[in-house]
């Protein structure tokens, strides 16, 4: 193993290993709430019902739930702004650098959590299961086919110069981990409301969304405009993948 690839990896494994345990922690948290990460809409129902104790405690369940999901779901995908950070810094403020960049980052994902949350409540209040999941798929659709998703994506690969010392350089951190996560949100916000709309398998949904953006994140930019994008060339990595497993195996 390389220098620079054993550098990749001391980015990565913290990565999934807070990826892993916010996964293991949905899956247990799912089979106590059959709703899973969305279906604390009921207490929030009861919290205005109930008083402020249990609305503060709904309010912090459905916060809880959502920086689960960012951990399982946008975690791996910060791997490569994360070493940009790291190389753009001097090893005296590579950790505070880190986590003003993840701070800002997440800051950003928690409005638009709250935003989106509030859609889910809303369309979940106002139509029957069957149009929810219609209307959710179709918006999703909808977006991922359209120009706006291609220039979140271009401008998601992009990554600004960073400022070396002082004040400026944590301002420069923390602006690049609101832009960054600004775009993120911009190409994502669509695909993260996909397991509302299943909230019997949302684990599954979410599980399948993830694989879905990280395979987005290999694709190189293209011109923005109306078309269907999928993620053709993590499809051709892991059919090459199989082929070479098969391979080995009649070879053994």
């Amino acid at each position: 193993m390389t220098a620079a690839e054993r550098e990749r990896w001391r980015t990565r494994l913290p990565l999934y290993a807070t990826c892993s345990v916010a996964w293991i922690i949905l899956a247990l948290r799912s089979r106590d709430c059959r709703g899973g990460t969305h279906s604390c809409c009921t207490s929030v129902d009861a919290g205005f019902l109930g008083g402020r104790s249990v609305l503060f405690t709904a309010a912090w369940g459905l916060t809880a739930d959502w920086i689960l999901m960012l951990a399982a779901m946008m975690g791996p995908m910060l791997a490569v702004p994360i070493r940009h950070v790291l190389q753009r810094n001097f090893v005296r403020r590579r950790r505070r650098a880190v986590v003003l960049f993840v701070s800002a980052y997440v800051g950003v994902w928690m409005v638009a959590g709250t935003i989106l949350t509030g859609l889910q409540i809303a369309l979940s209040r106002s139509v029957n299961a069957a149009a929810l999941i219609a209307l959710i798929v179709g918006l999703t659709i909808l977006w991922q086919c359209s120009p706006w998703k291609q220039v979140c994506l271009n401008r998601g690969h992009g990554h600004t110069p960073l400022p070396p010392f002082g004040a400026a350089a944590d301002l420069g951190t923390l602006r690049f981990g609101a832009v960054h996560g600004l775009w993120c949100v911009g190409s994502c916000w669509a695909l993260m409301l996909v397991p509302a709309a299943f909230p019997s398998e949302h684990l599954l949904a979410m599980a399948l969304v993830t694989v879905w953006l990280l395979g987005e994140r290999l694709e190189r930019p293209f011109l923005p405009c109306w078309r269907i994008r999928a993620p053709l060339k993590a499809v051709s990595i892991a059919r090459v993948q199989i082929c070479n497993l098969r391979s080995l195996r009649r070879s053994a």
